[in-house]
């Protein structure tokens, strides 16, 4: 059976993300992978920024549809994955090294996920658009990962 660090899923409620986010980093703890303070803020931030997306964006905070997350040990650190309900979007032009992609940061939206892909080592999309996959190397869970 694949380790898991944390699984779940909730009902789309933006109040709910801080409490997931925190749920994720204390099982961290409890399994003993503690990560330095600068790689704990990075992955604080990339968990909440897409979990937030997932909630006002995919599920359009429609707390009858849910937002899925799993996290999991992966080489030199984890493996998240996180999906919606919703239909999805158009994420063929998100690289994270286009010019257009630069006007987003001056955008009401797009930001997060610009600020993901460049915290993460891999940010990759299902077809649709309502499922994520990224890998973010940690030291800690190299350390722990190399003797599991």
């Amino acid at each position: 059976m694949e380790r898991l660090i944390y699984e779940n899923s909730f009902p789309s409620d933006i109040l709910i993300v801080k409490v997931v986010v925190s749920d994720i980093l204390e099982n961290f703890r409890k399994l003993d992978l503690s990560v330095s303070m600068d790689e704990e803020s990075d992955l604080r931030l990339v968990l909440s920024e897409l979990l937030y997306n997932a909630v006002i964006h995919g599920n359009n905070c429609d707390g009858s549809k849910s937002v899925s997350v799993s996290v999991k040990p992966s080489g030199p650190g984890v493996k998240c994955t996180i999906s919606d309900e919703g239909d999805g979007f158009d994420h063929s032009s998100f690289t994270g090294d286009t010019p257009n992609e630069l006007d987003l940061l001056e955008s009401d939206h797009g930001r997060g996920l610009l600020l993901a892909i460049s915290l993460t080592d891999s940010l990759v999309y299902n077809e649709a658009g309502n499922e994520l996959i990224f890998t973010m190397s940690l030291l800690c869970v190299g350390e722990q990962g190399a003797g599991s």
